[in-house]
């Protein structure tokens, strides 16, 4: 029988939870010789389910897993732990459990996190595990329920995060650790020390001959680019989960690792460290992987410091979550909401009677008249999944199909010194149009489209000065015949106003001169670098930005001479438009009377700080 005293299950502090327990344990195996499945029973107003795996019944030696599933109040929680795991496909990839004694479909990779959990059990442990503990075929329960996870995993004792079992993952972790032990605890004594100071400023084959540290090809570091990138890691639902967590574990086959963001050896002072030579150096280790499972621990550390920071408002989260996985889209949202520094005020509620459509919609809706921004307008795009979806609410289902590496709009960004205000202080305004899916506004127009150039800009390393710069040469003579040899809305010649276009501004300060600077664009480029060798030098220095500002763009001038950058999706007859409440301009497409349909941000020289911003010209118009 199992021991109810035994070390980590303690009915006694929870008497109704251990009363319960016991009487389900004794209908467990008579349960067994009935015929059916497992269903959830209803819930009260007020209870949760908890889940305790046994690790044997009457000391059969059996691989099924068997759990006793118990409905609670929070007045008698015992102590419990949450586990985070990818869910896998459960409907498609099922295995049976034994819930209560009779089977229970779950997903392959839930099975195989309890299957490791119970391997290394002596006596009963007690978990919440949402697969199991909400009835997912309950909409209005799983609603509720959601609608409390913040208080689910903030109450329990610890976050037991499963990985998987892949031989690559569990090398990585192994690697990790031991890299930690051995090397973080000097990086983190005060001062620079010399491994510090190494590990900041050396090569990877000179770290690889000073420390025996492998290098990036290496099976050790394949490994953790494999664990990183793995979807346990890119789930929307991991954010929440650890930045809820008073301390979190890491699963092994057979054994538990800390996790802790606070613990020197563990996972997040290797992420932390990864960082740091990246800044310095690069991401020569592990790549872009490192990029989002720094935002797990960025959300973590920030919600512990800082809970009401402004980096955590649900705008922000969706935005730094934008790549991580999902298995049901409106968990883009309700997997983010309950740490969102916002959300008291933004009183999202999950509801999943609701179609994705509407809630996409309602969020957006939210978060612009609670922040009295159109900032959220930055992660739309033209190229929907559906077109249900209104152009001006974000699809959080889909990486940004035009993307926008080194957004144009830069205010409060690292990756530009330039903060603009193309609409300075003009406040914001919805308006009720009777149509949850259309946002009243008001607009500026500035001008029509009249000419769209989105032939690629191809600046090669190689041969450089016998290498054209493909696209400059069209970009030059379309922006020559639209404007002329000045730009009369600044009084640039044309050469400095297409050189700052095409770069949307973005200027390093010491390179910056009207007439010599390396950002300025001539007709015959390469022939412009001959000539002035000094400039073609600096060129080098500036190539990589002009490729990163205008990637995914297309260059276009208006009828009233303007010029700038629109997505590509951008066309002739499009109109740019200042709209109150975002700090750029963008091109709208119109649709009928009062109606426009969002294309994106643009560049346009010569308005972006607040030139054209005149309330007497304000108009009212609908996003639709």
């Amino acid at each position: 029988m199992i021991d109810m005293a035994a070390p980590g299950f303690n009915p006694d502090s929870a008497a109704v939870f251990g009363s319960l327990f016991r009487k389900s344990l004794e209908d467990v195996v008579a349960a067994k010789e009935r015929q059916g499945t497992f269903t959830h029973t209803s819930l009260e107003p007020g209870q949760i389910r908890l889940m305790v795996i046994i690790p044997d019944i009457e000391g059969a030696n059996t691989d099924d897993i068997n759990c006793i599933l118990l409905p609670v109040r929070s007045s008698a929680l015992p102590p419990y732990e949450c586990l985070s795991y990818c869910w896998g496909e459960p409907e498609t990839d099922a295995k049976t459990i034994f819930c209560n004694g009779l089977p229970l479909r779950v997903s392959t990779q839930l099975l195989t996190a309890l299957w490791c959990l119970r391997t290394a059990m002596k006596s009963p442990r007690v978990l919440w595990v949402d697969q199991i503990c909400i009835n997912q075929d309950d909409l209005e329960e799983k609603s509720a329920q959601v609608a409390r996870m913040a208080e689910i995993f903030t109450r329990a004792e610890r976050v037991l995060l499963f990985p998987g079992v892949d031989e690559l993952q569990v090398h990585a972790i192994l690697f990790i650790f031991d890299f930690c032990n051995s090397c973080a605890g000097t990086y983190w004594d005060e001062g620079l020390t010399a491994f510090k100071r190494a590990w900041l400023s050396r090569s990877s084959n000179d770290l690889y001959q000073l420390a025996k540290i492998p290098r990036p090809n290496d099976a050790e570091w394949v490994a953790v680019r494999a664990l990183l990138s793995s979807s346990c890691f890119k789930r929307t639902w991991i954010i929440q989960e650890l930045a809820l967590a008073k301390e979190v574990r890491l699963v092994l086959v057979d054994d538990e690792v800390k996790f802790d963001l606070e613990n020197k050896s563990g996972f997040g002072s290797f992420v932390t460290m990864l960082h740091d030579r990246c800044v310095k150096l690069g991401n020569d280790y592990v790549g872009e992987s490192l990029d989002v499972v720094r935002a797990m621990f960025t959300v973590r550390s920030t919600r512990l410091l800082v809970p009401d920071s402004s980096m955590l408002k649900l705008g922000n989260l969706l935005s730094v979550t934008r790549d991580f996985g999902f298995t049901d889209p409106r968990d883009k949202i309700y997997g983010l909401i309950s740490i969102a520094s916002d959300a008291e005020h933004l009183r999202i509620l999950p509801d999943y009677t609701q179609s994705v459509q509407s809630v996409f919609t309602i969020t957006a809706r939210k978060i612009m008249t609670e922040s009295k921004s159109l900032q959220l307008l930055l992660y739309c795009q033209t190229l929907q999944l559906d077109d249900s979806l209104p152009a001006w609410v974000p699809d959080w289902r889909t990486h940004r199909l035009e993307q926008f590496p080194y957004p144009i709009s830069a205010s409060g960004s690292s990756s530009s010194r330039v903060s603009f205000k193309a609409t300075l202080e003009l406040p914001l305004s919805i308006r009720d149009v009777g149509d949850d899916f259309k946002l009243g506004l008001q607009g500026i127009l500035v001008d029509i489209i009249t000419t769209i150039t989105s032939d690629p800009i191809d600046i090669t390393d190689n041969d450089f000065y016998d290498e054209n710069i493909y696209g400059h040469g069209t970009w030059w003579s379309r922006a020559y015949a639209a404007v002329g040899p000045v730009y009369e809305h600044t009084g640039e010649t044309l050469s400095r106003a297409l050189g700052r276009t095409r770069i949307a501004d973005d200027e390093e300060p010491h390179l910056r001169d009207d007439r010599w600077s390396p950002y300025n664009v001539d007709e015959d480029e390469v022939l412009h670098l001959r000539k002035w060798p000094t400039t073609a030098t600096q060129f080098h220095l500036v190539a990589p930005k002009i490729m990163q500002r205008t990637l995914f763009r297309s260059f276009f001038t208006t009828s009233k001479k303007y010029m700038g950058l629109a997505p590509l999706t951008a066309r002739e007859g499009d109109q740019v438009m200042l709209l109150p409440g975002a700090d750029v301009p963008y091109v709208l497409r119109h649709v009928d009377g009062l109606e426009y349909s969002v294309v994106g941000q643009c560049y346009a020289h010569g308005i972006m700080f607040g030139e054209a911003a005149d309330s007497a010209s304000l108009q009212d118009i609908v996003l639709v």
